[in-house]
């Protein structure tokens, strides 16, 4: 690679969670959560699963996706384009033979040499290996834009791993609140070529798609079998990284109060009656947040509202007048929202709008896609002004 990887600052996150439930008509179903941050993140949306939907089980994990995000100093796009190749060719986890490159569901190809492949991400293509609904699945890809290109972002080289069915690493609610996330530090080690390679075995490596791969090798005049290529070594520097990303996540995940456990939900499934879901129950950010569309997962533009530091663990109500006062104030007229931007004056209108009639605008967003797409972004705005006093 031609860029230091100290020009990048990494950052590992949770993308989603997929649940299965059971229905008090014996129906299971599949609800997914996006970018849950802590285990009292977790519990919100549990509790607001649990509240729409009257299951008669503890919802059971099924299936996550964790996202490695890289984000470069000079936010350059080509330096970002080929750490984004690299981390999927080089990834030392043989999860498919089954790799293409695409750019839409319907233009697939096979995977094009190094050089033609940081082009074709540059370009707005993506890589995937296996198939979507296998138990692992990886997918990478430059992003530039969150939530179905609603939103432009700040672009980075991203790398998915999805783990679900049998690979689950997880099977009930206890387990995930418990989970050690550096334990999936295997399927974020990586290769790289060694400096002294030919000219003709560098061309050969930039055009495989399983160079980095940690497979059966034959030895070429010892015998036996070696696990990678002997043209690569281990990139420490890009595993220490991923590494490092990987275990602050753990931290955070680790350092937030649970509050609740596996008991509590029960005695919620018992306690709650099907029909009791007031409207006023729904107006709470979390339960916005849950997905019935199975296209929307692991897209470029998906959601992903890495949280700003200092950003509360925990959902948030609607505004009080008063955050609203003040949001409207800060900086000249200008609220800010968690990544410090200010708000358009469409979001500004839109927070008072909740907190003229939340129930209204909640219920709108059911229908109205601009408005539940709204409503799905908004927990980071909401819990930076939230955070400002008034309670």
């Amino acid at each position: 690679m031609d860029y230091s990887i100290k020009q990048f600052r990494f950052r590992m996150h949770i993308d989603w969670i997929r649940f299965a439930l059971i229905l008090p008509t014996g129906q299971q179903i599949e609800r997914t959560v996006h970018d849950v941050r802590t285990p009292g993140d977790l519990n919100n949306r549990i509790a607001a699963l649990v509240k729409m939907h009257r299951p008669t089980e503890q919802p059971t994990p099924i299936g996550l996706e964790l996202a490695l995000d890289a984000e470069h100093e000079a936010d350059d796009d080509k330096a970002l384009a080929e750490l984004a190749a690299v981390m999927f060719r080089m990834n030392t986890g043989d999860i498919s033979k089954n790799q293409r490159i695409y750019r839409t569901r319907g233009t697939v190809t096979s995977v094009p040499s190094h050089e033609r492949l940081v082009a074709k991400l540059l370009d707005g293509w993506q890589l995937g290996e296996a198939n979507e609904w296998d138990d692992r699945y990886r997918h990478g890809y430059l992003k530039v834009s969150d939530d179905n290109n609603r939103h432009a972002c700040r672009h980075r080289a991203r790398l998915e791993l999805r783990l679900q069915g049998q690979a689950c690493p997880f099977s009930t609610l206890d387990e995930l609140r418990a989970f050690d996330w550096t334990q999936l530090r295997e399927w974020f080690r990586f290769r790289r070529l060694k400096d002294d390679v030919s000219d003709v075995e560098r061309i050969a490596a930039q055009a495989s798609t399983t160079i980095g791969k940690k497979r059966a090798r034959p030895r070429a005049n010892e015998g036996g079998k070696r696990e990678f290529s002997q043209n690569t070594l281990a990139d420490d520097d890009l595993r220490n990284r991923a590494y490092d990303a990987l275990r602050s996540l753990n931290k955070r995940w680790h350092r937030a109060p649970r509050r609740t456990c596996d008991s509590d939900i029960s005695t919620g499934i018992d306690r709650e009656k099907v029909g009791s879901f007031a409207p006023e129950h729904r107006a709470v950010a979390g339960s916005v947040r849950i997905t019935t569309h199975s296209e929307d997962d692991s897209l470029p533009n998906s959601p992903d509202n890495v949280p700003a530091p200092n950003t509360p663990d925990t959902t948030t109500g609607p505004l009080s007048g008063a955050q609203a006062d003040r949001a409207h104030r800060r900086s000249g007229g200008q609220a800010e929202r968690a990544d410090g931007q200010p708000f358009t004056q469409q979001t500004i209108e839109r927070l008072f709008d909740i907190h003229r009639d939340p129930v209204a605008f909640i219920e709108r967003g059911s229908t109205n896609r601009d408005d539940a797409a709204f409503l799905d972004n908004l927990l980071d705005e909401i819990n930076a002004l939230s955070d400002d006093g008034d309670g």
